[in-house]
């Protein structure tokens, strides 16, 4: 019975979006096919987040890219080619110069 209320835990909150919002800086990267794009940004506090944004965010984010983005959302766990991966809903961003970390 213990498992399975574990199990009824783990599901309630797996892929829900954190109450905090949080701001990360990094650089964009992006991974998988030309079929199936994820854009991330890459951190040193969180390694790679993945953004949670349309194609249409995603494309123009990749190809106006300038340096270094500081971007404030909301961290959560999620799915990706099948295996879990931190991705972030994004409030805010802004390109800066350099790294504040």
């Amino acid at each position: 019975m213990k498992i399975f209320a574990v199990y009824a835990i783990l599901l309630l909150y797996s892929g829900q979006v954190s109450d905090c919002r949080e701001t990360v800086e990094g650089y964009l990267q992006l991974y998988g096919s030309d079929h199936f794009p994820q854009l991330a940004v890459v951190t040193g506090k969180h390694g790679r987040l993945f953004l949670d944004v349309t194609a249409e965010q995603r494309n123009d984010l990749w190809n106006n890219r300038e340096g270094y983005i500081r971007i404030t959302g909301r961290i959560y766990e999620d799915q990706w080619m099948g295996k879990p991966h931190a991705f972030i809903r994004m409030d805010k961003w802004e390109w800066i110069d350099t790294l504040h970390n």
